[in-house]
């Protein structure tokens, strides 16, 4: 560390304090540029997310809607037309998910990565073994789903708010 300082000053004895101070502002300048080349991509897999759980809650929902008549959690599963649709979209919403979480390893934090795994996982729990009925199997699904979709949407308006924060600074440094 400390050879590295006295490069420092001796680069500022050889070149002067304003040319070494122009090197850090563009240096400072591609970086911020190259980390805001992520930023669309960051944006786009938040988009897709967010769009998945949200699917996925609201055909948890609109199935729900099935069972609110009592004692109805103990019949069949409904076989109308909507019930159908909005049981494919639930499991292509799932498997949606399933399918990002890799690609979201590069742009979640911790916490998210958490939360989306720990989904998958009680979800298949509940699926499989947690449930006593479809209505116990949708209800603990949509609280499941809706804990993690706000997180994601949290973790989201964070990471994107420094993505408007970077897209000003370089702005204020580009040379148009």
């Amino acid at each position: 560390m400390a050879e590295q300082i006295k490069s420092v000053f001796e680069l500022i004895n050889l070149y002067g304090t304003p040319v070494i101070f122009t090197v850090i502002i563009l240096f400072l300048a591609k970086m911020i540029s190259a980390s805001s080349g992520r930023w669309a991509e960051r944006e786009h897999y938040y988009y897709t997310i967010l769009k998945s759980l949200g699917s996925w809650k609201n055909s948890l929902a609109d199935r729900l809607d099935y069972y609110l008549e009592p004692s109805s959690a103990y019949r069949e599963e409904p076989t109308t037309a909507s019930y159908i649709k909005m049981s494919a979209l639930g499991s292509s919403s799932y498997e949606e998910i399933r399918s990002h979480i890799h690609i979201g390893r590069l742009f979640l934090n911790q916490h998210s990565l958490e939360a989306i795994e720990e989904l998958i996982s009680e979800y298949w729990h509940i699926k499989e073994f947690g449930a006593i009925n479809t209505e116990d199997y949708l209800r603990q699904s949509i609280k499941i789903v809706d804990d993690t979709y706000n997180i994601i949407l949290n973790s989201a308006k964070k990471d994107l708010a420094k993505s408007r924060y970077t897209e000003l600074l370089k702005k204020a440094l580009s040379k148009d």
